[in-house]
């Protein structure tokens, strides 16, 4: 590593110290650069690696074409195990799966908003820009879709975050009251 000094002005017996500024000699292409172009390697004193990462991006991207070759044909002449580990990966660690977790017992749900992400991303389903209950301007990427039936996915209420948020609570506290009431009219009688 190569060190080159700035000199401030400032004069002397004024508090200025001066700055080193480190660059760092690519081992690739012998270019003097900045730390912040060298990735990190705490394997080396200076904690930066040796190539710039525009040398470590050329030398990926030689390596990958390199080895797609042999990566597609090693693949294809294991392909049946491929596929029977990956099949029962899930069933074995369901755990580990974001989706297994997402789901759970809510599967109608997942597939109503899958479904719905996908037509709208086609086209078939058109986002509006104003929230369906209280009517306020909303760009269209933060308005959610509130499924009533998720029994039928395309027919959603689209509001904004604040308006989702409040119907939900108060359709749990709904249920809530809705649970607690017989238990009142027995206490009653």
């Amino acid at each position: 590593m190569e060190l080159d000094v700035l000199v401030r002005d400032g004069g002397v017996g004024r508090g200025r110290v001066a700055r080193p500024a480190y660059t760092k000699v690519c081992c690739h292409c012998h270019e003097r650069r900045a730390p912040q172009d060298f990735g990190r390697d705490r394997s080396r004193p200076d904690g930066l690696a040796c190539r710039c990462r525009t040398c470590e991006h050329e030398r990926y991207l030689r390596n990958r074409q390199d080895k797609l070759p042999h990566m597609y044909d090693y693949y294809r002449r294991n392909r049946a195990h491929y596929l029977t580990y990956f099949q029962g990966w899930k069933q074995r660690r369901p755990d580990y799966s974001r989706e297994y977790k997402r789901r759970g017992k809510h599967t109608a749900k997942h597939r109503a908003r899958v479904a719905l992400e996908m037509a709208v991303a086609a086209g078939r389903v058109e986002k509006p820009d104003r929230c369906s209950d209280c009517g306020t301007l909303t760009s269209a990427s933060r308005l959610h879709g509130h499924h009533a039936d998720y029994g039928k996915p395309y027919e959603v209420e689209w509001m904004c975050p604040r308006c989702h948020g409040l119907r939900h609570r108060f359709s749990w506290l709904r249920n809530r009251a809705l649970k607690e009431k017989p238990a009142a009219v027995e206490r009653a009688t």
